[in-house]
């Protein structure tokens, strides 16, 4: 606590209100003290990787309560996700890259939606004489690229959204999905992509002659996922993104809803570029790189 040297003030404040990153709300000046803040940031960055905590169960390790604890583990989401945006977006996978698509959600799309209107419109347009299902599915769709000598170096981007019947699959990406998402554009020249077989890849490639790709695939359709190949000396698969996707969608909290969007896109989202930077600053201790963030905010 700190007290105001005018003699007509006096005002005794937290030294936290000082703190431009935290959330600007006076409750948390009063109830947060420095040394409940350094537990809540280390209970934060313990978890690494896996399952992002709750602010209930950090508010109980920092002896908070949850709406000022939300405060901030929000404001420390928005913070990484920032910063793994502009990592994803910088970073320039070379060499052996393997490229993929997943899906992290599914949601339900009534006719009744108003914020999915356009893709019901785009859906009748392109099946007319396709019966009205009751419901749509919408699969939150991610494509990525990652080099595989050092599964640090990733980019991903989000897919267009598109609507399929009910129990449909995942529409498979397509060739100009990925090229708006401008991924293949992020790789270096004269790199090696390792495909799951989706033909759009090999397409995307074709069309972006000057990068001078060699795409290799192995067919998930057909139950080949690891293919040896004598001639390039290089096993050929997706084994390393497969498994950076089923770390991303563990770090994701279940209880998240997949329906809320903020500033255009999903909430997912912040989650995925949140988990993309702490892969970028795995080999340093979290806290520390966090406190850098936080002091350039």
């Amino acid at each position: 606590m700190v007290r105001c040297k005018n003699e007509n003030c006096r005002k005794v404040m937290n030294v936290m209100s000082f703190a431009t990153w935290l959330p600007r709300q006076a409750r948390i000046g009063r109830l947060c003290t420095p040394f409940q803040l350094l537990t809540l940031l280390r209970a934060w960055t313990a978890n690494g990787l896996r399952k992002a905590p709750s602010a209930y169960q950090l508010g109980r390790s920092a002896g908070l309560s949850y709406k000022p604890c939300k405060r901030v583990i929000d404001t420390l989401r928005a913070l990484e996700a920032k910063e793994g945006l502009r990592c994803s977006a910088a970073t320039r996978p070379g060499g052996v890259c393997e490229v993929d698509g997943t899906s992290l959600r599914t949601l339900r799309v009534y006719p009744s939606s108003v914020r999915f209107q356009h893709l019901i419109r785009e859906w009748r347009e392109k099946n007319p004489a396709v019966p009205r299902p009751v419901y749509w599915l919408l699969h939150v769709r991610l494509l990525g690229v990652v080099q595989r000598s050092d599964s640090r170096k990733l980019c991903v981007a989000l897919a267009e959204q598109k609507l399929v019947k009910p129990k449909a699959v995942p529409p498979t990406e397509s060739k100009r999905e990925i090229l708006s998402s401008g991924l293949l554009k992020r790789v270096k020249p004269g790199s090696s992509l390792m495909a799951d077989g989706a033909a759009a890849w090999s397409a995307a490639a074709r069309t972006l002659s000057a990068k001078r790709f060699t795409v290799h695939h192995v067919k998930h359709s057909r139950a080949q996922f690891v293919k040896r190949v004598p001639a390039c000396q290089r096993t050929l698969g997706t084994q390393t993104l497969d498994r950076v996707w089923d770390v991303l969608k563990r770090y994701i909290p279940k209880e998240i809803s997949s329906r809320k969007i903020k500033h255009g896109r999903f909430d997912l989202l912040d989650y995925v570029y949140s988990c993309l930077w702490r892969r970028q600053a795995k080999q340093m201790p979290l806290l520390q790189e966090l406190g850098k963030l936080c002091r350039d905010s």
